[in-house]
């Protein structure tokens, strides 16, 4: 089945879809990433370096619920609707069974659930094979940085058809190849980016209809709710850099920087008078989560709640009598939970009552790569928040201190790469080579750099959340070099 589908793709490729260059380069790059996954799949499956407990989740959970979807086919549909279950049978067999369904959300909606739901129902075409759902993450990873390298040819005019190795090269970058090729969010993500900058530059050009109008909106929607850390910023910076590029000639940099300033200033403003919170607030809140989860936890489920106890067993009595065991958490263990259906709502208190059972969900072990920097503070002053963010680049930039194994070199690698492409970026600026389109694309790797850095301070996570910049900064950098050559 694996390599059925690896056939079906080249001759989609070649036979339906269009291109800007030479699709021989689109297929060496699939055919690359395709023997590694066959390789990894099929020979390397015990290796612990290639065992991401993510993927294990996401693909147990995928094939539980395909499996509700072929027994029970209304509760599926609630299932792809997020309507929660009333019926304990299905409650146990399925939902309690999954490993990332009930997890907190990471701003307002769980996006685990996404993946579980997009998996879900590919389960119906590969026969519950992993590799065959590593197969169709790579082909979503493909699209996306096709769709993304198209849309920086469109903008800086690039007619020149050799250009083919440059996309080639920015899908073999170490992040983005390695982990595009699991079942994980980064996948669905670049394929996202990728359809947002396709459909927003149709509006450049009035290439627009009822159909882009109703795309932009679902993937719009879908922003909303998927990655929107990452996504609802670029959204908001494509229409930005969008609006400026379509109805303006003169001082388009000046003009670009003016709108996001102004831009900034009211959502700041908005976001204190509607949510009371500030932008700051809702960081810190990230921030302390991420480095509150680095430090494990056991998770347990009945039907009503969700709770995380801190990882260790001796927080709980198990009572082995009943299958599956029933587990109670003991008195004044601080425990973090959440009602049902409302995960957003969290509680942290000492546990009161040891008369309440629950099952167990999964357990995450204390994280080894995270590095416990000085938390930004609201309250504090702005000097401390300035050392804070500094901090956190440091982390993003210098570790992990020392090299031992083939996942450090490649943090390493582009912990150099990174600054290199960003200051090529910045000369190219300074020669006045589109430098709309650049002051666009550094403001979105610059917030990227920012929020990964504040937020998600642990090497392994900076590695794999990064993974995207790369690509587009070589692509960039590289874009406007052949540009300029061929001018002069």
């Amino acid at each position: 089945m694996f390599f059925v589908y690896c056939i079906l793709f080249l001759i989609f490729l070649y036979k339906y879809f269009s291109t800007l260059f030479n699709k021989h380069f689109i297929a060496i790059s699939f055919l690359i990433k395709s023997l590694f996954i066959f390789v990894i799949s099929s020979y390397l499956h015990q290796s612990r370096h290639l065992k991401i407990p993510d993927e294990e989740h996401y693909f147990h959970d995928a094939v539980v619920f395909n499996h509700l979807a072929k027994e029970h086919p209304m509760y599926y549909l609630q299932f792809l609707f997020d309507i929660e279950t009333t019926n304990d049978e299905i409650f146990t067999k399925y939902y309690s069974a999954t490993d990332a369904w009930y997890k907190s959300p990471e701003f307002f909606y769980n996006d685990n659930r996404w993946v579980v739901k997009v998996h879900s129902i590919l389960a119906f075409l590969s026969g519950y094979n992993l590799s065959v759902h590593r197969l169709f993450s790579a082909i979503m990873s493909i699209f996306g940085l096709l769709f993304i390298f198209n849309f920086f040819l469109k903008c800086f005019n690039v007619t020149n058809t050799s250009v083919g190795w440059i996309f080639l090269i920015s899908s073999l970058s170490p992040a983005f190849f390695f982990f595009t090729s699991f079942v994980l969010k980064e996948s669905i993500m670049i394929f996202l980016i990728g359809c947002l900058l396709s459909v927003l530059q149709q509006w450049i050009y009035n290439n627009y209809n009822i159909q882009t109008i109703l795309i932009t909106l679902i993937i719009i929607y879908l922003a909303m709710l998927f990655r929107p850390a990452y996504l609802i910023p670029l959204i908001y910076l494509s229409m930005i850099y969008f609006l400026i590029k379509k109805y303006t000639i003169s001082h388009q940099v000046l003009k670009y920087i003016t709108l996001l300033i102004i831009t900034s200033i009211t959502i700041y403003f908005t976001f204190q008078l509607i949510f009371k919170k500030s932008i700051l607030d809702i960081v810190q809140y990230r921030q302390e989560r991420f480095l509150d989860g680095s430090r494990g936890g056991i998770f347990l489920i009945n039907p009503k709640k969700f709770v995380r106890v801190p990882y260790d067993w001796n927080n709980l009595k198990c009572d082995s009598s009943s299958k599956p065991f029933n587990y109670y958490i003991k008195k004044d263990v601080k425990i973090m939970y959440w009602y049902f259906p409302n995960l957003n709502d969290t509680i942290v208190e000492n546990n009161k009552d040891t008369s309440e059972a629950y099952k167990f969900l999964y357990s995450i072990e204390k994280a080894n790569r995270t590095i416990y920097i000085n938390p930004i503070n609201s309250q504090k002053s702005l000097i401390y928040n300035i050392k804070s963010i500094i901090q956190a680049i440091h982390v993003f930039f210098f570790y992990p201190k020392k090299i031992n194994n083939l996942m450090d070199m490649g943090v390493w690698v582009e912990n150099i790469m990174i600054p290199l492409l960003l200051i090529t970026c910045l000369i190219h600026f300074f020669k006045n080579q589109y430098p709309l389109e650049i002051s666009f694309i550094l403001t979105f790797c610059v917030y990227i750099i920012l929020i990964i850095s504040i937020t998600s301070p642990n090497t392994g996570a900076i590695i794999r959340y990064r993974y995207f910049l790369i690509p587009i900064l070589y692509t960039t950098s590289s874009l406007l070099s052949l540009k300029r050559s061929k001018e002069s």
